[in-house]
């Protein structure tokens, strides 16, 4: 698996730097498949570093490499490489473990100005937010959808965690990030994919393996359900957007 993946980062378009995340700095959050970190490799330039999780660290190795292989994979291709609505991966760090004796790749991505959904649509700031702002940052997630599903690729964990915001120039701007989950399928090939409640489709759980279309509409479902919340949160808690 450690072979595989160094196959896989071994791409001109793709770097293996040496880099230390601030272990001083919050982190960033947790996604489905990894912990958020950031660090600053000089004045100018901030890094999402994103490791595996702790608690996964000493579970399955070929899971581990799997994750981070879908990742890589998904996010080298052609059509997600420099896609303004997908988050870039910038480059591939390790980090070594003496307790256990591995070694632990590290993903570094852009950094978002103001992390992902959830959080950004919970402080003044994102609940200030009206409704064109809102409805534009979905448009951006369903930009970065309609591009994944054209080249038969499955996000598979479409949730508010999974999609980071940034700013330019006063405007806000979502892309789709963690795609751990992710699959690039062959036609009439399954697909197992995650279940993360309330934003995941009501088959995932009854049945766990999905052939691309059926995939494809949990994915189109999962952000009916982000969307809705994004848009109309403001008029109902969070207990309640979730609970419905």
């Amino acid at each position: 698996d450690l072979i595989a993946f160094l196959a896989l980062v071994h791409r001109p378009s793709l770097d293996i730097v040496f880099a230390k995340w601030d272990a001083y700095q919050t982190s960033l959050g947790h996604g489905a498949t990894g912990q958020v970190d950031q660090s600053s490799l000089n004045l100018r330039a901030n890094l999402a570093f994103k490791r595996a999780k702790e608690i996964r660290r000493s579970r399955n190795i070929s899971d581990e490499f799997r994750v981070l292989i879908s990742e890589v994979l998904t996010l080298t291709q052609p059509s997600t490489r420099y896609h303004p609505q997908i988050i870039t991966l910038e480059a591939v760090s390790w980090e070594f473990h003496p307790e256990t004796g591995y070694a632990w790749p590290v993903l570094l991505f852009e950094k978002a100005h103001h992390g992902d959904l959830l959080s950004f649509l919970q402080p003044s700031k994102g609940q200030v937010l009206s409704f064109k702002e809102r409805l534009r940052l979905c448009k951006d997630v369903a930009l970065a959808l309609i591009s994944l599903h054209r080249f038969a690729i499955i996000h598979g964990d479409v949730t508010p965690k999974n999609i980071l915001v940034f700013e330019d120039h006063g405007v806000y701007h979502a892309k789709l990030a963690d795609f751990g989950y992710a699959a690039a399928m062959v036609r009439g090939e399954p697909i197992d994919l995650a279940r993360t409640w309330p934003w995941n489709a009501p088959e995932i759980g009854y049945t766990w393996s999905f052939e691309f279309d059926e995939a494809r509409r949990t994915d189109i479902y999962s952000f009916g359900v982000v969307c809705l919340w994004a848009c109309f949160s403001p008029s109902m808690n969070r207990e309640t957007c979730l609970s419905q």
